[in-house]
């Protein structure tokens, strides 16, 4: 073999090789349908998966309604929605899987799920709709079995940008033990059900930027299930709250610690949907219409400790 076959060799392995460093599938071409109806899950991970075992790569979902139950994250890959794109949650509850905790009791449901995932990514300009608001999902106050939109837990490098996220059937986003989070320019619209929280961070080293959040539920809650694992080095800028309960909440989960917190710049306003709690028919003095119950609430009730929390430049209206 000659010194020019040696070096076309050389040059085709790097570019097959550096392909599949960084694979990128629409799932249209794979076959997923965008009509609503058909379930697109197992074509949605399959595209997950192939990126994963390619060393990373982006999942993109054109426009369109695609059906789906839970997805599973994999270190490395992005999920992106193109504008106008639609994930819609599966409506039956035996397609979201019971999965383990592990840093906690208990068991977790979720539309988009990881655990122990690094460097992953939900991007774009789409929609992910959990449809919460069905009739199969309403179970009162803390009624069990209902998923979460997102659940991440034990991850490390997460983003979140760009996205809509609506109708959870629980919490919308969720957060846990995580290292390294940043969610950026995410609208949240969500008043369907109960505990409707639209962002629980229970994390370390995150930033929450330039969000609008609508939720039945807190808008904006930090938790603190694990003792040895501080909710700590966060900072929330430049949003817009607005809510049937509490606008910014350190609690009612506060086992552990909070550290080093900072919320400023952000504007609260009135809900402009009040479904379920009904405060300004219940409660005697309101008759300004729909309302806050509180604009900022820190609870430590559960032993936990709060240290060096900043809140500043925030603008409540209608609590």
């Amino acid at each position: 073999m000659n010194f020019k076959s040696i070096i076309f060799l050389i040059v085709v392995f790097f570019f097959v090789d550096h392909t599949c460093w960084s694979r990128e599938i629409n799932i249209n071409d794979i076959g997923a349908k965008p009509d609503s109806v058909t379930d697109n899950t197992s074509i949605i991970q399959s595209a997950i998966n192939q990126c994963f075992q390619a060393g990373g790569g982006k999942v993109v979902v054109p426009a369109g309604k695609y059906m789906t139950s839970t997805l599973y994250l994999k270190d490395h890959v992005e999920l992106y929605l193109e504008s106008g794109a639609t994930l819609l949650g599966s409506i039956h509850p035996e397609d979201y899987p019971e999965n383990e905790l592990k840093l906690r009791k208990g068991k977790a449901r979720a539309l988009l799920y990881a655990y122990g995932q690094k460097n992953i990514s939900v991007t774009g300009k789409g929609t992910i709709n959990g449809r919460g608001d069905s009739k199969v999902w309403q179970r009162g106050d803390n009624g069990g079995g209902r998923p979460k939109i997102i659940y991440f837990i034990d991850c490390q490098d997460v983003l979140v940008d760009g996205i809509t996220l609506t109708n959870s059937a629980f919490w919308v986003q969720d957060y846990l033990g995580c290292n390294y989070v940043k969610i950026n320019d995410v609208k949240v619209y969500s008043y369907g059900n109960h505990n409707n929280d639209g962002l629980d961070i229970d994390s370390k080293n995150v930033v929450v930027s330039n969000c609008i959040i609508e939720s039945d539920d807190d808008a904006l809650c930090f938790k603190s299930h694990i003792p040895d694992r501080p909710c700590e080095n966060i900072t929330v800028t430049n949003c817009v709250l607005a809510t049937n309960c509490n606008a910014i909440k350190f609690g009612t989960a506060s086992h552990g610690v909070f550290k080093n917190i900072s919320v400023t710049n952000c504007v609260i306003k009135r809900p402009v949907e009040d479904q379920i709690r009904q405060w300004h028919k219940s409660i005697e003095g309101i008759d300004s219409g729909y309302t806050v119950i509180s604009g900022i609430a820190l609870e430590s009730v559960d032993g936990g400790v709060m240290d060096q929390i900043n809140l500043s430049d925030i603008v409540m209206d209608g609590v």
